[in-house]
C-alpha cells in the first residue's frame, strides 16, 4: 500500500498532497524546460535538464532501472527529470522534480533514446507522489520523492528496478569508491540536447572537501558526493538520476554547479538514510 503522509510545512505545503493525473499525451506535451537546481527551484533556462557531460553512450539494457520522467505543471512548463524504478510500481526521483502541484507525470521506461519508440518502452503515468516530509526547498535538504505508478508493471530485458541498499549501507562512507551515474544528457555544456541514454564513472569524495565548492548549500549526512576530476563530474545526470554503486542506488542526484564542465563536485541525496522512509511509504520491505 502506498501511504501518504500530510505534514504541515508552510514552504511546501502542496508538494505533499497525492492526486489523480491525467492521462499524458506524448505527442501533445510543450518542450520541456530545464530547472538550473544549482541556484532556483523555479528559474528556467533552456530546454531538458540533462547534463552528463564527457560521458559515455550507454547500450541498451544497461541501465534497465533508469526512468525519464516528464512533469507538466497547471501552468503549462514542463520540465524533464531523470528516476530509478524500485519496484513493479514505484519510481524514486528528486524532489525538487516536484517544483508545483503538477497537471500531469508521465514516466518512461526500457528506452535508451527517447527520439524514437523502443518495442521494449513502457510508458505509464504516475497517479501519486510523496515528496519527503522534511525537504527543504532552499537547501535541498532529503531531496527525495516516491512516483506512485497508475499501473503496475511486467519487467522485460529492457525494464527491470535496481536493488536498494540495506540497513548496513547506512554506516558505510563509500569514500573512494566509484559509482556509476546515468542519465538523458548532453555530451557538452552548451551543446545540443541529446535524447540518449549515457552514463559516467565518478569517484566518490569526502563531503568536507565537497563543501568547499558551494557556497550556499552543503552536503551533510544525508548527501554523498562525487568528484568533478577530469571537468565530468560537476554536475553529470539529471536531476532525480541514479547513483549505483555494487549495483545498488545508493545516491539521487540533487545538485551541483551550473556550469557543468568546470569540475566541480556533485552532490547526491544519500539514499541508505531513508531507507525507513521508503519503507513506510511504499510496498517495498528492506
Amino acid at each position: 500500500m502506498f501511504q501518504i503522509v500530510i505534514a504541515l510545512i508552510i514552504q511546501i505545503p502542496l508538494a505533499l498532497h497525492a492526486q489523480t493525473f491525467q492521462h499524458i499525451d506524448l505527442n501533445n506535451i510543450s518542450n520541456p524546460y530545464e530547472i538550473d537546481y544549482a541556484t532556483s527551484l523555479v528559474n528556467f533556462k533552456g530546454p531538458f535538464n540533462t547534463k552528463i557531460v564527457n560521458g559515455i553512450l550507454a547500450p541498451k539494457y544497461q541501465f534497465p532501472y533508469q526512468a525519464a520522467i516528464y512533469i507538466e505543471s497547471y501552468r503549462g512548463d514542463t520540465i524533464f527529470c531523470g528516476g530509478s524504478l524500485i519496484s513493479n510500481d514505484i519510481v524514486i526521483t528528486a524532489a525538487h522534480c516536484i517544483f508545483a502541484p503538477p497537471r500531469r507525470i508521465l514516466v518512461i521506461l526500457g528506452n535508451t533514446d527517447l527520439s524514437k519508440y523502443n518495442p521494449t518502452e513502457i510508458r505509464v503515468d504516475a497517479d501519486k507522489f510523496l515528496v519527503h516530509h522534511a525537504f527543504n526547498p532552499i537547501s535541498l535538504k532529503n531531496d527525495i520523492c516516491l512516483l506512485h505508478l497508475q499501473q503496475s508493471i511486467n519487467f522485460n530485458e529492457a525494464v527491470s528496478p535496481i536493488s536498494l541498499p540495506n540497513y548496513n549501507d547506512v554506516r558505510r562512507n563509500f569514500l573512494n569508491n566509484v559509482g556509476v551515474v546515468s542519465g538523458f544528457g548532453k555530451t557538452t555544456e552548451n551543446g545540443d540536447v541529446v535524447k540518449n541514454l549515457m552514463y559516467l564513472n565518478v569517484r566518490i569524495m569526502d563531503n568536507q572537501l565537497c563543501n568547499e565548492a558551494f557556497h550556499d548549500r552543503d552536503a551533510g549526512l544525508t548527501n554523498i558526493c562525487s568528484s568533478g576530476f577530469g571537468r565530468h563530474g560537476a554536475c553529470q545526470g539529471d536531476s532525480g538520476g541514479p547513483l549505483a554503486i555494487d549495483d545498488k542506488l545508493i545516491g539521487i542526484v540533487s545538485f551541483g554547479s551550473k556550469f557543468c564542465s568546470n569540475g566541480l563536485p556533485t552532490v547526491y541525496t544519500r539514499v541508505p538514510m531513508f531507507l525507513e522512509w521508503i519503507s513506510c511509504n511504499s510496498n517495498i520491505r528492506i
